[in-house]
């Protein structure tokens, strides 16, 4: 009985110390955007840097403003030093300022912000869409957000403007808007053609009527044509 209990501890204790040594920390903490891993991947928000215009979240008479890098105005009484900055009617806040920046990594990315009396909090979380979300503010004057974006990827952006999902078309795409807009000009210019200036009338206004109307029944020939191989080979099969 001793003897199974130790193997159980034994056990459980193997499994906590690989799930550690599995696990990525924050290393070093290269600016106030921008972390190293202990596996030497960077997590880099530079990219995402905008003072003029920082990432905006809004929720009902409320808004909140993040930029990761550069300090932001928040309120025009004090310092410029801001990284979150909450707005509404009844005036401006700081949620936490540039140089307070803390970071946790723990799948994700943790960074904390603090000011005087409050302190805001923000997951980065590697997505291919890029979204800043308020949370919750819980207890209060402490604020907790979300960051979905490419530079929340280890060596994702590493300066670079962030490539998300809802931008341009993918090659594929490309290629198919090509292909139904020829097809659709091929028609309706034959159509034109054939009624205006070959002056023909009905079915035969379609191009290249002839095989347009011949095509099903070669498709079904060919079908037919495979099945009949694949069930004589088959036979065969059998017979061996």
């Amino acid at each position: 009985m001793i003897k199974l209990i130790l193997i159980f501890f034994l056990t459980i204790l193997y499994t906590a110390n690989a799930l550690i040594q599995n696990r990525l920390f924050v290393s070093k903490k290269l600016s106030n955007c921008k972390v190293q891993l202990d596996d030497g991947g960077i997590i880099d928000l530079s990219s995402l840097d905008d003072p003029s215009n920082p990432i905006t979240s809004i929720e009902g008479n409320q808004k909140f403003f993040f930029n990761p890098c550069t300090p932001i105005e928040c309120d025009p009484n004090s310092i410029k030093n801001a990284a979150i900055c909450k707005k509404n009617l009844t005036g401006e806040y700081k949620l936490g300022e540039q140089n307070s920046a803390s970071f946790d990594y723990n799948d994700i990315l943790y960074i904390t912000f603090s000011s005087k009396d409050r302190k805001g909090a923000i997951q980065c979380k590697c997505s291919s869409d890029q979204k800043f979300e308020f949370l919750n503010e819980r207890p209060e004057n402490n604020y907790y957000f979300i960051l979905k974006s490419p530079c929340c990827c280890p060596n994702k952006c590493n300066g670079k403007k962030p490539s998300t999902s809802d931008e341009g078309l993918s090659l594929g795409s490309i290629l198919l808007i090509i292909f139904f807009s020829a097809f659709i000009v091929y028609f309706a210019g034959g159509i034109v053609f054939s009624k205006y200036l070959q002056k023909k009338n009905g079915l035969e206004i379609i191009p290249n009527h002839d095989f347009w109307t011949t095509l099903p029944g070669d498709i079904k020939s060919g079908v037919l044509f495979t099945l009949s191989n694949v069930r004589r080979n088959n036979n065969s099969y059998n017979q061996i």
